[in-house]
């Protein structure tokens, strides 16, 4: 980590040390300042009569000021329903950040270790699949140095796009990346799905129980995250209120994708975590302040980031499942989700103390959506 990040990150403690989990935004004192809800409305009504999404959403936490939500557009386009700010979305890679937690919980009880190696992780059935395993430890499936290839390749998503209803198994996602050529274990940073797919096999094989089960019992209840579930595969089902995504198809205009198998992406993402914006800034608020590990050093560790360069996603480091986002000068902490149908973030601004989620219901511009709002709230 660099002296910049090192300075950046004790600032970060400083600011998420005070951040104690109390989402009241009426409690005596806190009052969430009247221009700048105004001026995120707008930001959120203008991306919708831009024609950005049929509808956004976002929820914002400051520990002075409480919390807002607001949400513009359409959460149903058939139904023409408006969108609500607690309307329920599928939040794809912002999965990440919970699923690294789970494993870390564990590294700091010492039953993982970050330097433990692939093939004593899994048994052969899955390790044969995968070149170089006895060489690929833990910490490089969380900061994406291993070298493993993507397995969301064009033919999957072809085949998810064609039959949504189809229930995928881990043995799928293996085809497709002994199909590819691997990168070479620890040589630098290449994101991957495949990666946290194999976190959430390593999940189930130490505890014996699904990876969903894990995640929430450790870090979705723990966080106090009311609202989100991790359905199992063949349960597509979103309990209302619902955000539904789509994609636009050419002459088919745009295609509701929301009932996808949450199977799709497995621990890596897709439509596996069902939730809305107020718990992911919950969960984002209970991680940064220290509050889903027992050691502070495991959250330190979390955030020492590496270089990793995503110019799509204004990323420019990587932790252990968590990025850093910089956008001219100023920085934030979180992780951003794509999946059929939407596009999301959660987000925390060191420089401001304001920790923020939202979406777009459709994969479309979201660096046009979230730029003023990061204008807004990043200082």
């Amino acid at each position: 980590m660099s002296i910049s990040l090192r300075s950046w990150f004790s600032i970060l403690i400083l600011l998420v040390a005070a951040c104690a989990h109390d989402d009241s935004g009426t409690s005596a004192g806190r009052r969430f300042p009247e221009d700048l809800a105004a001026a995120l409305q707008a930001s959120l009504d203008r991306s919708v009569a831009d024609g950005l999404a049929p509808g956004v959403s976002l929820h914002v936490w400051h520990p002075d000021h409480g919390s807002w939500a607001g949400a513009s557009g359409t959460g149903d386009i058939g139904r023409g329903t408006p969108l609500s700010p607690a309307a329920h979305f599928r939040a794809g890679s912002m999965i990440k950040p919970l699923v690294a937690t789970a494993i870390l919980q564990r590294v700091e009880r010492g039953e993982l270790a970050l330097d433990a190696k692939l093939t004593d992780l899994l048994p052969a059935a899955i390790t044969d699949s995968i070149d170089d395993a006895a060489t690929i430890e833990l910490r490089m499936l969380l900061d994406h140095t291993s070298g493993i290839p993507e397995f969301l390749d064009p033919n999957i998503e072809a085949a998810a796009g064609a039959d949504p209803a189809h229930v995928w198994t881990l043995a799928e996602f293996l085809a497709s990346v002994e199909a590819q050529a691997a990168g070479t274990p620890g040589a630098g940073y290449g994101y991957s799905n495949t990666n946290y797919v194999l976190l959430g096999e390593i999940l189930s094989a130490q505890t014996g129980r699904d990876w969903r089960d894990v995640v929430t019992e450790d870090v979705i209840d723990r966080a106090g995250m009311t609202e989100s579930s991790l359905p199992l595969p063949g349960d597509r089902a979103v309990p209302a209120p619902v955000a539904r995504g789509y994609i636009a198809l050419g002459d088919q205009g745009l295609v509701d994708f929301s009932g996808m198998d949450p199977s799709m992406a497995a621990a890596s993402g897709g439509h596996a975590l069902i939730t809305t914006t107020a718990d992911m800034t919950t969960f984002l608020r209970a991680l940064l302040a220290g509050e889903l590990f027992d050691d502070p050093g495991t959250l330190a560790q979390m955030l020492a980031y590496r270089p990793a360069v995503e110019a799509e996603a204004f990323q420019t480091g990587y932790g252990l499942g968590i990025a850093l986002t910089e956008v001219e000068g100023r920085r934030f902490v979180g992780h951003l989700g794509r999946t059929a149908g939407y596009w999301g973030f959660h987000l925390h601004a060191p420089a401001t103390g304001y920790t923020f989620s939202g979406y777009m219901n459709v994969e479309g511009d979201l660096g046009a959506f979230v730029a003023p709002i990061l204008d807004l709230l990043g200082g």
